[in-house]
């Protein structure tokens, strides 16, 4: 009776410990980190990298649902997103910062990537939308009262496609344009988008 006791406890911390391993090493937990992409002149080695949201955001996902990415019958039959929630302004309503990925979205340039501004309740404004390539800096620097974004774009020159660092900064409404970081610079601050822990979107 205590062989057969001590061989059942054995069997039974044997299959919890194989358990613990089974989450700890799940997809769901484990996170790849991508990093910056290098560029000449540009000091890529002292930020923080975020690891994306892992509970689903439905509110955001209603804000994504009404710029028309899902809908019925719609040609984008795989659609997710990766994101991150930022407060960016200081108010205490992070904003959402959000990359959509899909081959029917997602081209040469990138895929579509947003801020939505937070009012505590939902997702209502936009305060950014363009084509990126993920990895969206925040920078500690402050313009208007809300951070300073830095990512990475391509450029025409001399008869080909390089890649750079560009700064976007707030103009009161929305982050809007984008300027060279120049040479030497050192890029610091907090990466979002950076991982690639993804939310299916349905309608």
């Amino acid at each position: 009776m205590r062989m057969r006791s001590l061989l059942n406890r054995i069997a039974s911390i044997t299959i919890l410990d194989i358990g613990l391993l089974a989450i700890m090493s799940s997809p769901a937990i484990t996170q790849e980190i991508q990093r910056l992409t290098p560029s000449p002149g540009i000091n890529i080695g002292r930020v923080q990298y975020l690891r994306a949201e892992r509970v689903r955001d439905l509110q955001l996902e209603q804000a994504l649902i009404r710029e028309r990415f899902v809908e019925p019958n719609t040609a984008y039959t795989s659609v997710s997103y990766v994101y991150n929630k930022v407060d960016l302004n200081g108010d205490g309503n992070p904003e959402a910062i959000v990359s959509v990925l899909s081959p029917g979205v997602c081209g040469t340039g990138g895929c579509p990537t947003y801020i939505f501004r937070s009012n505590g309740r939902g997702y209502r404004e936009k305060v950014y939308e363009s084509l990126t390539y993920g990895k969206i800096t925040i920078a500690p620097q402050k313009t208007s009262g809300w951070n300073n974004l830095i990512r990475l774009y391509r450029n025409w020159e001399r008869d080909r496609w390089v890649f750079r660092y560009g700064i976007l900064r707030f103009n009161g409404r929305e982050y809007t344009g984008i300027r060279n970081l120049p040479r030497n610079s050192t890029i610091t601050g907090r990466v979002a988008l950076a991982s690639n822990y993804e939310h299916s979107l349905q309608p």
